[in-house]
């Protein structure tokens, strides 16, 4: 658990705050285009960071495919890995 915990950790440092409120006062189309061309680590750690609201707004705005592969990535990164979590 201490190993998931520390993982998780870095993960979340990856989303500097000024990167994350920039993100937040976009547009939810502006952000959800630039969000979506990151790597998957990185652009689940800013939507993790996001309030909920925004965060789906962005969501709402992606690809489908690319929108529920991040989403998959964030649910994962929330429960200890069970095996499933990486692909």
């Amino acid at each position: 658990y201490e190993e998931w915990l520390k993982l998780r950790e870095e993960f979340l440092k990856k989303a500097e705050d000024s990167v994350v409120e920039i993100y937040s006062r976009m547009n939810p189309e502006a952000a959800a285009q630039q969000i979506a061309s990151m790597a998957d680590d990185t652009a689940a750690a800013v939507l993790a960071k996001l309030r909920v609201r925004v965060a789906s707004a962005i969501l709402n705005e992606m690809e489908p495919a690319r929108g529920a592969h991040l989403a998959d990535t964030l649910a994962g990164m929330r429960r200890t890995d069970d095996g499933k979590a990486k692909k």
